[in-house]
């Protein structure tokens, strides 16, 4: 028994590790085998000898196999209408996007598994993870300011824009990982904080924060101020609604402060320099007026056109950096495409042409559903919706038991991670991404007990 915890201790161990896989990738980037892919493929593996494992004794373990199946036939057919209709047809690289993107449900499940073990021995599964997610956040935040005070960080942008990655490779990932694992961050500093003698204890959260805001991304600035507003919600709540404490009006007053410290030092963020270049560049003009400031009893008639101001078309492109684009490409593509393809997917990237270097649209649901298609997008999809929709009933039916500072944090890493899904992707579709989700998502479905099946 205490060597089977020990393993399943392990694999959730394994979340507080991924920083140093993600530096590791950084290290062997340029091969086609990475650091990362190898170690989160062993990972994937253990997952599923876990779900295979329990099938002897859970009835949720046998759904979940037979589901997990039944998602590899939809690739199998997938595999082979690509094989017959796409000309070229990259099959490593679609290999490959499906291996990223199985991880979240297996991933999930397993972790489903796990958790619900770990409950049964006495373990608090919750505090555990809360654990690894903010050991996470110690390393990225060292890896962060040792590499800008050396100047070996790695630039987020080129030509007119700033940003640093630190030693990670892919800035969207681990821009994506920040926002999921900030409001966790928030939420060990709340409850660390029992007075005002007490406020270094937010140390951690501003340097993760600062980190964030040195990224030059509007996922990394609007992470931090959705969890700095979720933090004011959750402990405004416990005060006024819960308990009233000096802890909790403690934490406030540190709240407002850091919303004043992030108000005042914005202008010189990375983020809001890009955000500047991004306009220059689109020659967005706001729809100042042209008239003539000295004349203002000027003739009506003789008044220039008023400028149009920002059309949609620019503000789309500020919004999701060209992402609309390809979004168009791929309807096109999906509408000429046949039926089977728009039934069972397009593949990977679509269907790309010789010479034509594959991409995705990075933005997530569009993503999985022109590479699924629309029976593969719905199956892919069921399990998501079914674990969102117990949480938003059980939020409905028992809504003050259910609005704690734990469960409002982790409902926030949850909801950044789906809005971050839709708007700049790497959720679904990047594994090192993905475990944070799949872990959030699992310890707020055990630890709230909202998965009755055995």
């Amino acid at each position: 028994m205490h060597q089977n915890r020990s393993f399943l201790v392990w694999m959730i161990a394994f979340i507080a590790l991924q920083p140093v896989v993600d530096v590791l990738t950084t290290i062997s980037a340029g091969s086609s085998i990475t650091a990362g892919i190898v170690l989160r493929f062993l990972y994937m593996a253990a997952m599923i000898v876990i779900v295979l494992m329990m099938m002897r004794k859970s009835r949720m373990a046998k759904i979940f196999f037979w589901y997990l199946a039944g998602l590899a036939a939809l690739i199998a057919i997938n595999l082979g209408v690509n094989l017959a209709v796409k000309d070229p047809y990259l099959l490593f690289e679609e290999l490959k996007f499906f291996n990223k993107v199985v991880y979240l449900h297996i991933v999930l499940f397993g972790l489903i598994l796990i958790y619900r073990q770990l409950v049964a021995m006495g373990d608090d599964v919750m505090e555990r993870t809360k654990k690894m997610f903010f050991y996470s956040s110690l390393i990225i935040s060292f890896v962060f300011i040792v590499s800008l005070i050396t100047g070996t960080s790695l630039e987020n942008y080129r030509w007119s824009k700033i940003g640093f990655t630190g030693w990670f490779y892919a800035g969207n990932e681990i821009g994506a990982i920040m926002a999921i694992i900030i409001p966790v961050v928030a939420m060990v500093a709340i409850h660390q904080m029992t007075s005002w003698k007490k406020w270094y204890v937010w140390i951690p959260f501003v340097l993760f924060a600062f980190s964030m805001q040195m990224l030059g991304t509007k996922v990394g600035y609007g992470a931090v101020i959705i969890a700095l507003a979720a933090s004011v919600l959750a402990v405004g709540w416990q005060h006024f609604m819960v308990e009233k404490k000096a802890k909790w009006k403690a934490n406030l007053g540190m709240l407002a402060v850091l919303f004043a410290l992030t108000a005042v030092t914005s202008p010189f963020t990375p983020t809001f320099h890009n955000v500047g270049a991004h306009i220059d560049l689109l020659e967005i003009d706001w729809g100042q007026s042209s008239s003539d400031p000295e004349d203002p009893e000027a003739p009506e008639e003789d008044a220039p056109e008023e400028d149009e101001g920002v059309t949609s078309e620019q503000m789309q492109n500020l919004i999701f950096s060209s992402r609309e684009v390809y979004l168009q490409d791929f309807v096109d593509d999906f509408a000429s495409a046949p039926l089977l393809q728009q039934m069972f997917g397009m593949g990977f990237a679509g269907n790309y042409e010789v010479d034509e270097r594959p991409t995705m649209i990075e933005m997530d649901y569009y993503d999985i559903f022109f590479s699924f298609g629309i029976i593969g997008f719905i199956y892919f999809m069921a399990p998501i919706i079914f674990f969102l929709f117990l949480i938003a009933k059980r939020l409905i039916t028992r809504f003050k038991e259910t609005m704690t500072i734990d469960n409002i944090l982790w409902g926030t890493s949850l909801v950044l991670a789906l809005g971050i899904g839709a708007m700049a992707g790497h959720v679904f579709t990047a594994p090192a991404v993905t475990i944070y989700f799949a872990a959030g998502l699992a310890v707020v479905l055990v630890n709230n007990r909202l998965i009755k099946v055995k």
